[in-house]
């Protein structure tokens, strides 16, 4: 049978806090992990092949980043007047 361990104990494993291992565990980071009660319990393998995402919060994008996703070039728009 597996390990389990709470988020207390997978926070020391992974050098992040208990919070953040909850919060993980809510947005399905750790497959397996289930919730008994108010208490996570999250199996030892789901820990050791956690690999953490970009650190911070993600970069919004600017009107001229979302023209150019859609494949326009802002330059292309110069001749628009400001409404």
């Amino acid at each position: 049978m597996e390990k389990l361990y709470s988020t207390t104990e997978a926070a020391k494993v992974l050098g992040i806090s208990s919070r953040r291992v909850a919060v993980l565990c809510t947005g399905g980071r750790f497959p397996g992990a289930q919730k008994i009660g108010k208490t996570w319990t999250i199996p030892e393998s789901s820990i050791q092949s956690y690999t953490p995402g970009q650190p911070g919060r993600p970069k919004q994008l600017g009107i001229k980043d979302i023209l150019r996703e859609a494949g326009i070039s802002p330059d292309d728009l110069s001749h628009v007047d400001n409404v």
